[in-house]
């Protein structure tokens, strides 16, 4: 009796598990990818110099690279950056009153960027697909974390980022 109630638990397990794997193969995730920052030290201001970070204030006031950006421009401006780059990532960070919403618009915004129009077309499969842009969220850790010293933090110093990084 004992057998067969430990078989059949086993069986029921077994069937459990396969339906859990045709389930997660049948409905792929629909979220959005965002890497955490582990610091914001850069060791050579060329790797640096292309970096792009995004602001936002809790006064909803938005930057990149300590420009100010007005929110009806952000997706055109984004467009406009990335078409032209083959490694595409968007740095973000924001105030500690920023309400969440605030941060998933701009991931929603980012992750549906389209080429611009007055970019030469490299290829036709790229109006079919948005931009993939990588977004990478800059956290209080990140800033406060101690740079080599041959190092600067870009957060911390943006004067030390060469000029022309847009």
């Amino acid at each position: 009796m004992k057998r067969k109630f430990l078989y059949g638990g086993l069986a029921a397990a077994l069937l459990f598990s396969a339906l859990l794997s045709i389930a997660k193969r049948q409905h792929p995730s629909q979220g959005f990818a965002v890497r955490v920052v582990s610091d914001t030290c850069s060791c050579s201001p060329l790797g640096s110099q292309r970096l792009i970070h995004l602001h936002l204030s809790k006064d909803g006031s938005l930057t990149i690279n300590q420009e100010v950006v007005q929110a009806n421009r952000l997706g055109t401006l984004l467009s406009n950056i990335y078409a032209v780059r083959a490694e595409r990532v968007l740095y973000v960070s924001t105030d500690s009153d920023v309400p969440f919403e605030n941060f998933a618009q701009i991931i929603d915004l980012t992750q549906n960027l389209e080429f611009p129009h007055s970019v030469p077309q490299p290829s036709a499969p790229k109006n079919l697909e948005p931009m993939r842009v990588e977004v990478r969220l800059v956290t209080k850790r990140a800033i406060d974390k101690n740079c080599p010293a041959a190092c600067f933090n870009w957060v911390k110093q943006p004067l030390l980022l060469p000029a022309g990084g847009l």
